[in-house]
């Protein structure tokens, strides 16, 4: 019996993926076929959708001014020309919704359901942590508790670390102290039990991704998101106690306290729906918000320590800012963080050439059909993104597009100091990587602030070099168009000074 349901299992599976193959479209696909990709020897298009993405740009967006499909998280997505940028910019956030195409690419609501659309952490993330609100993180640029030296071992002495693991342990302590407070911030157990959340929920997503499974998606998410429910379980199980209390605190008219956990269960209250003011329901939406604040951030620090070393030339330069800044403001602050205009330029141009996905802006079509003025006409649950990294390498948007210019977005003074031409927040149809209008990316500020202020901080404080002479940069991660930067690769730090990093 158990051979005969193992057996209709196959078959079934086999049929769903031919079904996925054979569907019809008048709009021409790239890519690889999935059952060519499981004969032996073939490397699966997932694991380089970026190459595919670039085609497609070059040969249907560019050429044609015509989108094109492509398989992009076991779901199929028309990759769009530029051309729809403008008109896009202005349309209905929720008609085009980026929350679904999430939740759907990383099956979420096989691990915490509707989270997503009910669009908590949006408002927390606007209202908080987005462009009016970076005032409030003086305390951030100030005194991080960054915690290198103490956890690594750091001094005077050369010492071996994985670039990528460090600044992800950096980066979520950073962002821990700003979501839930210095009390759990300085939880060893919670930081390790949170970390380890954030890190299992991406691979998690996309263990089966690569399988067309129709119907049967999310039942199948159910059973290979395990271990992310499991840590999912042990965080959520830390967080009850400190929401409970800060409900009753609420019941009572007491407590002003300032962090991501307050801001949620007030966002959650104006809702006026019940559901959202379950203790679950809140803790599963800060640790969702403390992922999204740690994923990128993390990935653009490290790919900014990686170009340093790459091109050492910058070194001197930033350093020089950096300090220049610090002197005239008196420490870190919003305001010294304001006056390092090279440094924002050699943010921009690393997030143009190694931006987290090669592909973004990412939405699906919900209520009703979404109709273009040239006439093209997506249905609802129609998936649309843009091939974002072949728009931001194009030449007829940039000068020597593959060639990396921290000096790009800068104009050199007569005093030697630089003026910014454009922010590195700033978006635009020619740097998609961070969204565009309204739904540009509104956790962008903060992100880019604790990404700045933690590379600022290990180039002032730490002598940092490759263990040997490398010809190439180290190859990005490539899985369902996210491009990462190397998680592997083994750099060697040592203090400058001995003093601890987070003073």
């Amino acid at each position: 019996m158990a051979f005969f349901v193992f057996l209709v299992s196959i078959v079934l599976l086999f049929g769903l993926c031919v079904l996925g193959i054979c569907k019809a479209s008048p709009v021409k696909r790239i890519g690889k076929s999935k059952l060519y990709t499981w004969l032996p020897g073939i490397k699966p298009m997932r694991y380089e959708l970026e190459k595919y993405a670039q085609c497609g740009y070059e040969k249907v967006n560019k050429s044609k001014q015509q989108p094109f499909l492509l398989d992009f998280f076991g779901h199929d997505y028309l990759m769009l020309p530029p051309k729809y940028i403008e008109e896009l910019r202005r349309g209905d956030a929720q008609q085009a919704s980026f929350e679904r195409s999430f939740s759907d690419a990383l099956n979420i609501s096989a691990t915490v359901g509707d989270l997503y659309l009910a669009g908590i952490m949006e408002k927390v993330t606007v209202k908080h942590l987005g462009q009016s609100a970076l005032s409030k993180w003086q305390s951030v640029t100030e005194g991080s508790p960054i915690y290198t030296s103490r956890k690594l071992r750091i001094d005077e002495d050369w010492k071996s670390i994985t670039a990528a693991k460090a600044i992800s342990m950096i980066v979520h302590r950073v962002t821990n102290l700003v979501l839930v407070g210095q009390e759990l911030s300085r939880s060893e157990d919670y930081i390790e039990t949170s970390q380890r959340f954030s890190s299992t929920l991406l691979p998690a997503g996309v263990w089966t991704n690569f399988i067309y499974l129709g119907p049967l998606r999310n039942m199948f998410a159910r059973w290979t998101t395990f271990f992310h429910r499991w840590e999912l379980e042990k965080c959520v199980k830390i967080l009850m106690p400190v929401i409970q209390e800060r409900l009753r605190k609420r019941e009572k008219g007491e407590g002003n306290d300032e962090d991501a956990i307050q801001w949620t269960i007030d966002a959650a209250f104006a809702t006026g729906n019940t559901r959202e003011i379950w203790p679950r329901r809140i803790a599963e939406n800060v640790l969702h918000l403390l992922f999204a604040a740690n994923s990128a951030p993390g990935a653009l620090a490290t790919q900014m320590l990686y170009q340093l070393l790459m091109d050492p030339g910058y070194l001197e330069p930033l350093r020089d800012e950096i300090r220049a800044a610090l002197a005239a403001e008196g420490g870190w602050n919003a305001a010294a963080m304001d006056k390092m205009a090279l440094l924002d330029s050699f943010v921009r141009e690393t997030v143009r050439m190694y931006p987290p996905g090669s592909i973004a802006c990412t939405r699906t079509i919900q209520k009703v059909d979404l109709t273009f003025r040239d006439g093209m006409r997506l249905p609802v649950n129609s998936r649309f993104a843009f091939p974002v990294l072949a728009i931001q390498m194009d030449p007829d948007n940039y000068h020597s597009p593959r060639v990396f210019d921290g000096y790009r977005f800068v104009d050199r003074l007569a005093d030697g100091s630089f003026k910014t031409k454009v922010l590195s927040t700033t978006v635009t149809p020619s740097y998609l990587a961070l969204g565009y209008g309204k739904h540009a990316c509104p956790g962008r500020f903060f992100g880019i602030l604790k990404a700045k202020l933690v590379f600022a901080k290990l180039i002032t404080n730490y002598e940092l070099k490759w263990p040997s002479s490398l010809a190439e940069r180290p190859p990005n991660v490539s899985i369902e168009g996210m491009v990462p930067p190397n998680q592997q690769q083994v750099i060697l730090v040592r203090n400058i000074v001995s003093t601890v990093l987070s003073r």
